[in-house]
């Protein structure tokens, strides 16, 4: 898995689980292939029709399982002119080949490997099968068996939906155009989903003409159609002039809306669609509870994740009424946090807009602005590299300031990329090893990735980005080992004396929040 320039590494690398082609003879026994160092032993009956039915078939009885999917797929794409039939019973057999292992034989370790081969011959086979749908509507094939268009006739002869058909059409149209993510989708290095998000986004008239197929491609590999949609979104926020960044945001502010209806037998209907800040302010106070209903209440093993939001709702209304505090995972009143750079604040004409809320993600500047005028603004000096410049002295819980700089520096569990408000600050080099609380030893972990770092033998290590990540142990489980600090996290500071540097910083921390607090107040006037 991947975030951001970080790694987070699963497993020391094992061998995987992979399906050879095994030569047949036609008139003798095959000799036996095995499949896997973990697999190789298990012996299943030859179930496939096609084969027992074929001249050259192996005979009936048991053998070792051994198929050739991405064979049979390379065999699909070169079909035209050739045996076609030969080919789609290739695929067939390959099919089945796989089918017939049983998952619970194969290692653990092997395990993600086998899938991860599966999800991407499925990929592939995904892609030959658009392309030879849209040969259909391409040659109106479809006219044979009476149908209007390829889709209707995939809605009446193969079973898929009229909607999944013509989407899958509207893919295969596009693709020519997308040369890098045709490529990625004929190799199964990405899904049809993620195809059809790249498409999306490169149609949009905001980033029509820009050169940015090829990032949407690596956010398509590293998290698939989620990963896509959120950084095409950062990129319309990123590269909107000013003018249409606030009328973006203007229109989405008169789009919203929240409907609530009564029923009959005394029950709340809810219907709302807000806008970015509006959607901020909710989810900040709705989420902590969310994972409060989670973790507590004796419903706890009955309740669906739809009935603990629906409690969660109940109960942020009843705070509201009953007391002001509405508790944050930190332990500390919910607020919203607006994270920009001072060039954004103070409007320069030339500066990209880089803000952002914690909950819903990029804003335009002119929102910043907006939301500056009755804030009470915190400057954390970046330096180059935009890392936070370490704001706390040493102690062993980490400062409110400290969390606020790990949530612009990490802006998401290190190891999975789980959202902030999931996560809690973890000293790489642990308080009774002597770790200080700086932010050069503090990382932002969801409860999970926590829980590797301290039960599974995971140590935190940095990369040359300067950016912490988790990373596993030597070999397998070291749950109950004690590891020694990783010799590639910096060594913690000394304690701070007081000196000319130290001075200089203090001048500069006191310069730059005087420099945001006029142009706070300023916006205010």
């Amino acid at each position: 898995m991947t975030h951001g320039n970080t790694e987070l590494d699963a497993a020391t690398p094992r061998q995987q689980l992979t399906l050879t082609s095994a030569p047949t003879a036609p008139t003798t026994t095959p000799t036996t292939t095995p499949t896997t160092a973990h697999a190789s032993d298990r012996r299943v009956p030859a179930t496939s029709a096609a084969a027992a039915g074929r001249p050259g078939a192996p005979p009936a009885g048991d053998v070792a399982v051994a198929v050739d999917v991405a064979g049979a797929l390379a065999g699909l794409d070169d079909a035209v002119g050739v045996d076609v039939a030969g080919a789609l019973a290739g695929l067939d057999d390959a099919v089945a080949g796989v089918a017939a292992i049983d998952p619970e034989t194969i290692h653990p370790h092997d395990l993600p490997g086998a899938v991860k081969q599966l999800r991407r011959a499925r990929n592939r086979l995904e892609a030959v099968d658009t392309s030879w749908l849209a040969t259909v509507q391409r040659r109106r094939a479809h006219k044979a068996d009476g149908a209007r268009d390829a889709a209707t006739w995939a809605r009446d002869q193969l079973g898929s939906s009229w909607r999944d058909a013509a989407g899958q059409l509207n893919t295969a149209d596009k693709l020519d155009a997308l040369p890098a993510t045709k490529g990625a989708f004929a190799d199964g290095d990405i899904s049809r989903d993620a195809a059809a998000e790249i498409i999306k986004a490169t149609s949009d008239q905001r980033l029509a003409g820009r050169d940015i197929e090829d990032q949407l491609v690596d956010a398509a590999k590293n998290g698939g159609p989620d990963l896509v949609r959120k950084t095409a979104r950062t990129l319309k926020t990123a590269l909107a002039d000013h003018d249409q960044a606030a009328d973006d945001a203007a229109a989405r502010h008169r789009d919203r809306y929240a409907h609530v209806h009564v029923g009959d037998d005394g029950s709340v209907t809810i219907d709302a669609q807000l806008d970015a800040v509006n959607g901020e302010w909710f989810l900040a106070a709705w989420r902590p509870l969310l994972r409060e209903m989670h973790t507590t209440g004796p419903q706890l093993e009955v309740r669906t994740r739809s009935q603990r939001a629906a409690d969660a709702l109940g109960e942020l209304a009843r705070r509201a009424i009953t007391t002001d505090v509405v508790p944050d995972t930190a332990g500390r009143p919910a607020r919203v946090i607006v994270t920009t750079d001072l060039a954004t604040l103070r409007k320069a004409v030339d500066a990209d807009a880089n803000a952002r809320l914690g909950h819903t993600g990029p804003i335009c500047a002119e929102t910043a602005r907006r939301l500056a005028c009755h804030a009470n603004i915190v400057p954390v000096v970046l330096d180059g590299a935009s890392v936070p410049i370490d704001v706390g002295r040493t102690t062993r819980a980490p400062t409110v300031g400290q969390r606020d700089c790990l949530l612009v520096r990490d802006k998401a569990c290190r190891g999975c990329g789980a959202p902030a408000h999931l996560c809690v600050p973890h000293h790489c080099v642990h308080w009774t090893d002597m770790g200080p609380t700086d932010l050069n030893n503090l990382v932002l972990l969801c409860y999970h990735c926590h829980q590797l770092v301290h039960e599974g033998g995971w140590k935190v290590r940095w990369n040359p980005a300067t950016t912490p990540s988790p990373s596993p142990p030597p070999t397998g489980d070291r749950s109950s080992e004690t590891h020694p600090p990783d010799p590639r996290v910096p060594p913690p500071p000394r304690r701070p004396r007081r000196s000319d540097r130290s001075d200089r910083t203090c001048r500069q921390l006191l310069d730059e929040s005087g420099a945001i607090g006029r142009a706070g107040r300023a916006l205010a006037a």
